[in-house]
């Protein structure tokens, strides 16, 4: 089996229920970004298709976290994962509702 390096990965809290996790990849030189929206209580990452395999500004090795969450303290205060938190919230709607009907129906198959 032969793995692949994603990077280093950090989180940035953005309120107390939601956090950012950044993918940090540096390949030659070269640092490219993508952004996850994770809500703290539910073990999973929701792409930022806007932040996507970003390319970085050159900036030196030692000050790339920084300037990431620069970046995302810049993208909070312009609110772009507002829409992304919307979206996170309308799934996890969708789930509890189809998670709700499939257990109606695995009880009354049961009876």
């Amino acid at each position: 089996m032969r793995y692949t390096n994603l990077g280093n990965i950090i989180s940035v809290d953005i309120t107390d229920r939601y956090s950012v996790a950044a993918l940090i990849n540096s390949d030659r030189g070269k640092h490219t970004l993508t952004l996850y929206l994770h809500r703290n209580d539910i073990p999973t990452f929701d792409l930022i298709e806007e932040v996507e395999n970003m390319v970085l500004p050159a900036v030196g090795k030692e000050n790339i976290k920084m300037h990431v969450c620069d970046f995302i303290e810049k993208c909070w205060k312009n609110k772009m994962f507002n829409k992304y938190i919307t979206r996170f919230e309308y799934q996890q709607q969708c789930f509890d509702i189809g998670s709700e009907v499939l257990n109606e129906q695995e009880r009354a198959e049961s009876k």
